[in-house]
């Protein structure tokens, strides 16, 4: 047995959340994430991270330690917080995109079902199907849009220099890089995009393996021993998941809304996540 199988027997035995394959992925993850910050924004930080919900959120306990050591050793402003609500759009939705990834207007899309609805070969029924379809998912890009906004404005207020501020997202895993075009298109340019760790097939990414913190090879790397699941953290499972304290299921509210059926059980796991989220900043802090 090796030293890594060894740490993972010892991290499973404990009253914890992460385990010893969630923490070597956050250590060697998160640390390779913070030099390549530091090197996007040359030497300084963002203005503002912004942690995509939901397995994304508690980052911000271990980040924000990290941040708050640099920030303190080069006076400097740490960067404020800031949590968006992302979805995936209905794949059906492609059809209702120019050749650059934009959606087109309601008008367009409805003439372009009309001529469907013209031919034999699609039935009035898959025409109301295509159409809801097309409208759910312009209500939820809608509403990242409107989030979008408000976290330019916010940032706006308080910078020193009054133009909208430099963001950055940070991610726990990224796979296909649905949640990067969705922030990209909610506002209207690219955001660099930070992954902890990703896939090693550059083929399923939109972002680029140079934003990866760890790149693995998801066909030969271990599984963890939590979720049998090598692209998982123990507390994107059940049930670890309401350790993170929040649902997105509401596609027409643009905030996350607070788990309302917590029980103490579930409130003393997401003290005990925040607790290892820190811990593991404060350890990467102590290189900084």
């Amino acid at each position: 047995m090796n030293n890594f199988e060894t740490q993972l027997k010892i991290d499973d035995k404990k009253e914890t959340i992460l385990n010893g394959w969630d923490k070597k992925i956050l250590l060697e993850g998160s640390k390779n994430i913070v030099d390549k910050i530091v090197k996007e924004f040359r030497g300084r930080l963002p203005d503002g991270i912004i942690y995509p919900d939901e397995s994304a959120r508690p980052l911000h306990y271990l980040f924000n330690e990290i941040f708050e050591k640099i920030a303190k050793e080069h006076n400097i402003k740490k960067p404020r917080t800031f949590f968006m609500k992302t979805g995936k759009p209905d794949p059906l939705t492609t059809i209702f995109e120019d050749d650059e990834g934009r959606e087109l207007y309601f008008d367009e899309v409805k003439e372009k079902i009309d001529e469907q609805a013209k031919s034999d070969e699609v039935s009035p029924l898959l025409n109301d199907y295509l159409m809801n379809k097309f409208v759910d998912t312009h209500i939820k890009r809608e509403r990242e849009q409107k989030r979008a906004r408000e976290i330019e404005e916010y940032n706006e207020k308080l910078s020193d220099r009054g133009i909208i501020a430099n963001l950055a997202v940070i991610d726990e895993f990224s796979n296909q890089g649905h949640t990067s075009k969705e922030i990209n298109y909610a506002f209207g340019y690219d955001v660099p995009y930070f992954s902890v760790f990703g896939n090693k097939d550059k083929s399923v990414n939109a972002i680029s393996v140079e934003n990866i913190g760890l790149v693995i090879d998801t066909e030969n790397y271990p599984e963890n021993p939590i979720t049998h699941n090598p692209t998982k953290l123990s507390y994107a499972v059940h049930p670890f998941k309401k350790s993170i304290g929040i649902n997105k299921n509401n596609i027409y509210n643009k905030y996350s809304e607070i788990n309302q059926d917590q029980t103490v059980e579930d409130k003393k796991k997401m003290e005990t996540l925040r607790k290892e989220m820190g811990e593991i900043g404060r350890e990467i802090a102590r290189e900084y």
